[in-house]
């Protein structure tokens, strides 16, 4: 990948309809929960995306398989990144993302994992950089 290759980014289908845009407050918790067989027992990432200003309402993202992530804030793109290699949609909430550099930097992931994806959840005041070999379960809570 050469620092100049485009960085697409693709809208990804949650699955679910959203009543609004999340807003830019995020919970985060990461359980590291191994069964018998080194198998994970719950689920390695959790995020929560408010929904409303109390947490009344909220989107659950989860994914059941250890994973790559990153947490921005006050920005939902890296600074390091060249803005003229963005690509695609960048008005979604939810997206998968091809030829970022945390991609790059975490190619090993891909090698090791099969079906591995970069996915790209952002809102007005934090982006959760992801990378999964399986797709996030969705729930809405109110």
């Amino acid at each position: 990948m050469s620092k100049s290759d485009p960085i697409l980014h693709t809208p990804y289908d949650l699955g679910i309809d959203l009543p609004c845009d999340p807003r830019g407050q995020l919970r985060l918790s990461h359980r590291n929960t191994w069964g018998a067989n080194d198998q994970l027992s719950e689920e390695s990432l959790v995020a929560d995306f408010n929904l409303t200003d109390d947490f009344s309402n909220f989107i659950r993202i989860a994914f059941d398989q250890p994973t790559v992530f990153r947490v921005l804030d006050e920005t939902w793109l890296s600074t390091s990144t060249n803005p003229s290699r963005w690509t695609g949609d960048l008005t979604t909430f939810a997206r998968t993302v091809q030829g970022d550099d945390f991609a790059e930097l975490h190619s090993f992931f891909f090698e090791i994992v099969d079906n591995a994806v970069h996915y790209q959840f952002v809102t007005g005041t934090a982006c959760l950089d992801v990378i999964s070999g399986v797709p996030p379960r969705v729930s809405l809570f109110s």
